[in-house]
């Protein structure tokens, strides 16, 4: 997949910072490579097979969205 490391060194860094092993990492990664990308796993797609995603984005832009709100007074 597009936004995932595909070399080795990289996919070990980012295997640690997850704390999972460099095999189930790379075994994700490969399972994710698509012939064409533009018409593959993306957007609301990836969404769709990863719930986990979506529920992290909807997260992210509520406590934003909340913190904003406390900073700038609003009612």
């Amino acid at each position: 997949h597009e936004f995932l490391p595909h070399e080795d060194k990289d996919i070990k860094v980012l295997a640690g910072e997850l704390g999972i092993t460099f095999e189930e990492l790379k075994s994700i990664v490969l399972s994710l490579k698509e012939l064409n990308p533009m018409l593959g796993h993306r957007g609301c797609r990836l969404a769709v097979s990863y719930s986990e995603i979506a529920e992290m984005q909807t997260r992210a832009i509520i406590e934003a969205a909340l913190e904003v709100k406390k900073e700038k007074g609003y009612d």
